[in-house]
């Protein structure tokens, strides 16, 4: 099954990935997500319900 896996290009016993590698997938994860558009512009305490003095409303 093993050789089967790896003729498939899946390998047959996953592998560490390296600080780097995780680094630049995250980097790659974050950037997509700041391209997202605002869809809901409050700020958070006013999507909860606070007013200026913080208290809920």
């Amino acid at each position: 099954m093993e050789a089967c896996a790896e003729a498939a290009g899946i390998p047959a016993k996953p592998r560490r990935r390296t600080p780097e590698e995780i680094e630049r997938r995250l980097k790659v994860i974050a950037e997509r997500v700041a391209a997202l558009p605002v869809l809901d512009d409050r700020s958070p305490g006013e999507i909860i319900g606070y007013n200026e003095d913080a208290v809920p409303e």
